[in-house]
C-alpha cells in the first residue's frame, strides 16, 4: 500500500529539538540517513528533520507567527557562513515540502519564515 505521512505533532517536533543552528548542521554522516526512522518524512535528511525541530522550538519560544532568518543568523551563527548556508538550504527543503512559507520583500532583505500547511498535524 501507499506509505502514509507520519503524524508529526508540535509536541513531537519539540522533542530533541536542537538548541541552536549549529546543532542542525553539525553531526556525522550517520545522522543524515533517515531510512530507518519511521517518523521521518519522505525526502527529509537528518539535517532537514533537525531544522524542522529547531524552527518548532524557535516558534514555541518566541510565541510569534513568523521568524526572521536574519535575526536567527545573528543570534545563532557567530557569522559562520557554513551554518548560514547549511541552514538556508534546509529552509529551501522545508519550503519545497510545504512545511514552511518563506517571504522576502526585495533581494537581500530579511527572510520571514512562517508555518505552512504541512507544518504539523
Amino acid at each position: 500500500g501507499a506509505r502514509e505521512e507520519p503524524v508529526m505533532t508540535e509536541s513531537v517536533l519539540l522533542e530533541n529539538a536542537p538548541a541552536s543552528m549549529s546543532g542542525v548542521v553539525t553531526g556525522n554522516q550517520d545522522d543524515e540517513d533517515q531510512s530507518g526512522n519511521p517518523a521521518a518524512r519522505i525526502g527529509y535528511s537528518g539535517r532537514t528533520e533537525k531544522m524542522h525541530r529547531f524552527l518548532a522550538k524557535e516558534f514555541n519560544d518566541s510565541g510569534s507567527q513568523d521568524l526572521s532568518y536574519q535575526s536567527l543568523c545573528k543570534s545563532q551563527t557567530q557569522g559562520r557562513r557554513e551554518l548560514i548556508a547549511g541552514c538556508f538550504f534546509e529552509l529551501l527543503v522545508l519550503k519545497t515540502n510545504g512545511v514552511i512559507s518563506i517571504d522576502q520583500e526585495v533581494p537581500e532583505a530579511d527572510i520571514k519564515i512562517s508555518k505552512a500547511r504541512q507544518w504539523a498535524k
